[in-house]
């Protein structure tokens, strides 16, 4: 069997178009996003014309994968050393802004834990989070350690997205519940976004919190959808 390190930070391809990036499971703390160095010097690669340089992306950046999975991500560091560790992204801030715009634009992201969104979110602001299409997103926290007002603010860039999944995992305590409300909000602040959210609950011994979490969620959000 393998050590477990060698599954920490590295991209893992999986089939049916699936990338799964995991960062550090330890760290709990949301630092500040640290950019890999990059040189300002003119390329002669940004002199092609916008068309060409999006079809170089497309072929540069996890051509066969559809979907991208963030997972574990403590800090934006996470997504450098992971999603975004391709030299294609630090070639200079032109062709960086430009392949990260790229990415958010034509990729799913399914993203595991308020911590990991807010990390990834930090990582590619503002030309990411301004092309993002696709998100789903799954609450893995009872607890969202004072991270749902910055995922919120962050969330509020993405103009362009259109479609937004939640899918809860664990029942998350009641103290937290504002949060969805204020998801909402968000949500419709955007426009033509598709929302769509589910609920896993396990066990017979709690089902009945299950749903009361359910029921609390579909006076915010209207019916629970199922999840594909």
């Amino acid at each position: 069997m393998a050590d477990s390190t060698y599954f920490r930070r590295r991209i893992l391809h999986w089939d049916r178009g699936y990338v799964r990036t995991i960062g550090p499971k330890a760290s709990k703390r949301i630092a500040p996003s640290t950019t890999p160095p990059q040189t300002s010097t003119p390329s002669r690669f940004c002199s092609l014309p916008g068309e060409i340089r999006n079809l170089i992306y497309h072929f540069a950046i996890y051509l066969e994968n559809v979907v991208l999975i963030a997972v574990f991500f403590a800090n934006p560091d996470d997504s450098h050393k992971t999603l975004l560790s391709s030299p294609i992204f630090q070639v200079n801030h032109q062709i960086r802004s430009e392949t990260i715009a790229f990415l958010c634009s034509s990729k799913q992201f399914k993203i595991y834990g308020i911590q990991s969104a807010v990390s990834l979110f930090r990582s590619i602001q503002p030309a990411g989070l301004q092309n993002l299409k696709h998100v789903t997103l799954s609450v893995s926290e009872a607890s969202f350690d004072n991270l749902a007002t910055p995922f919120c603010e962050l969330l509020r860039q993405a103009q362009q997205l259109r479609v937004f999944a939640l899918v809860l995992h664990k029942l998350v305590e009641t103290s937290e519940w504002p949060f969805f409300s204020e998801l909402k909000k968000v949500i419709d602040g955007l426009e033509d976004v598709h929302f769509t959210w589910t609920v896993f609950g396990g066990g017979p011994d709690r089902r009945e919190k299950v749903r009361e979490m359910a029921s609390a969620l579909t006076l915010i959000f209207g019916e629970e959808t199922p999840y594909l």
